[in-house]
């Protein structure tokens, strides 16, 4: 794991990496491109630092006085600091525009720009396959595992495989069962959807809980923090997909991707993906290299 010291590196680029690891990375560039990455190991006892954009994932302690909305990061260790949802795109969008003179250029990939503060958030996806799931399971009496609850309810099950779907739950809760404290592990599905339960164990669902009920803001308003960003910008949106009864598949639309970008201003360019598939770095993984090292043949290293 690559320790994040604001401090210690006086030129970096700051970028969000999703679910899963970017591979082909070359070693010897690994160490210009440290995540904010996501507090998803934190125990409840912390829940009260999410809202906020509270959590910049990975700055140590005693930078945290010059982060107003991130102050709340005390004492949380490095190995708490692993990965990063969509969310960290709205993370590196925060450090882009407040991090100060040490911040030289972001990535941003495909933030819920706009719908996390609740602009058609009870139409979107994320809403409907995750935080409303999540949600729900944390008001019930929770007499199955999370990853079964998950299959049971999940937007992109009722969508594409309906009929499937109790028995993928069942399997799940089956499988927990015999191997207690232990990943789901379902070898006939593929990766791209089991790879959502590599963190169950060890992620606080209060961090999700904020999203649903949208206070992880906490105030801080979409449109004044990409204002404020004056550094050299690229938005990586993956293409608007809506569904025949409105629903968005993406986790911005096209218009909200284009608004994002003018609220930056001249400094930000847009590229979008022929698709709406929101892992870019995975499902697009050149488009995701070049992007990034499009900063390095600007000077930025």
């Amino acid at each position: 794991m690559v320790d994040f010291h604001l401090a210690k590196c006086p030129k970096r680029v700051i970028y969000s990496l999703r679910f899963g690891r970017l591979r082909g990375v070359e070693a010897r560039n690994c160490h210009k491109y440290p995540t904010a990455r996501s507090l998803r190991g934190t125990e409840a006892r912390n829940c009260h630092k999410y809202p906020a954009v509270r959590s910049l994932w990975g700055v140590e302690a005693r930078n945290c006085h010059k982060y107003p909305a991130v102050r709340g990061l005390r004492g949380v260790e490095a190995r708490n600091c692993h990965k990063c949802p969509a969310n960290g795109a709205l993370i590196a969008a925060y450090v882009a525009a407040y991090g100060g003179e040490m911040v030289k250029g972001v990535v941003l990939e495909d933030p819920p720009i706009f719908s996390t503060q609740g602009e058609n958030w009870e139409n979107s996806f994320a809403y409907l396959d995750t935080y409303k799931p999540l949600h729900d399971y944390i008001s019930s009496e929770q007499t199955e595992c999370w990853p079964a609850y998950y299959l049971r309810h999940c937007y992109w099950g009722e969508l594409f495989m309906k009929d499937s779907m109790p028995g993928i739950a069942n399997y799940a809760q089956r499988y927990s069962e015999k191997h207690p404290g232990e990943e789901v592990k379902i070898f006939f599905m593929p990766s791209s959807v089991t790879c959502v339960f590599h963190y169950v164990n060890q992620y606080d669902m209060i961090y999700g809980e904020h999203f649903y009920d949208l206070t992880w803001n906490n105030g801080i308003r979409h449109e004044q923090m990409l204002s404020d960003i004056e550094i050299p910008c690229i938005y990586l949106h993956a293409k608007e997909e809506v569904a025949n009864n409105g629903v968005y598949l993406c986790a911005a639309s096209g218009e909200q991707a284009q608004r994002a970008v003018a609220l930056v201003g001249d400094n930000c360019r847009l590229i979008e993906t022929e698709d709406s598939n929101h892992n870019i770095h995975g499902t697009h993984k050149q488009i995701y290299l070049d992007t990034i090292n499009s900063f390095l043949k600007e000077g930025m290293e």
